[in-house]
């Protein structure tokens, strides 16, 4: 779907899904995951939804 509808972002699959050891270490607990990552690589606290444009 991400290729058919030309989403812009990363977009990343887990092969385990939500059960995996990565979704565990990052507290992945359902989908979608949005994730904001400053210029320094950090992740923000809170990020905006993508529907919250008027935040942007």
């Amino acid at each position: 779907m991400v290729a058919k509808k030309a989403l812009p972002g990363v977009h990343l699959r887990i092969p385990d899904g939500i059960d995996s050891e990565i979704a565990k270490q990052y507290n992945i607990g359902g989908v979608p995951l949005y994730f904001m990552i400053d210029q320094e690589g950090k992740f923000v606290s809170k990020p905006p939804l993508p529907s919250q444009t008027s935040l942007y």
